[in-house]
């Protein structure tokens, strides 16, 4: 899973992801041959994290509490 507007894209200027419609939300997911059953219960996971993006790499927040 990657945040292409952190990550591949975030080179290109601002107005130009604009055009071609790259939001700071935008998640590309790459899969292969994994069961299905894994990558329901992986995305799942990854949904239900509290994430942070910290430079160009997205990380999980933990809390302690």
């Amino acid at each position: 899973m990657s945040l292409p507007c952190f990550m591949s894209h975030a080179s290109t200027p601002a107005a130009v992801q604009d055009a071609r419609g790259l939001t700071k939300d935008l998640s590309r997911v790459s899969v292969g041959i994994e069961d299905v059953s894994d990558l329901i219960a992986d995305l799942d996971h990854a949904r239900t994290q509290n994430w942070t993006v910290i430079g160009a790499r997205a990380s999980p927040k933990f809390s302690l509490d």
